[in-house]
């Protein structure tokens, strides 16, 4: 799987999150779909909010 970002890394405009967002809506559709986009984003910044945690 490749996922183009599109979005420049290092330059704070949100590459991060880009691929972080990009990365559970693919996993989420090669599952079928078992989360709501709610969950999804509920889930996103859970994992955005420890990546920042972790710098």
């Amino acid at each position: 799987m490749e996922i183009g970002l599109g979005v420049p890394l290092a330059r704070g405009l949100g590459s991060s999150a880009t691929a972080i967002v990009g990365g559970l809506v693919a996993a989420n559709v090669l599952a079928g779909e078992p989360l709501s986009s709610s969950e999804v984003m509920e889930l996103a910044i859970a994992i955005f909010q420890s990546a920042i945690l972790l710098k």
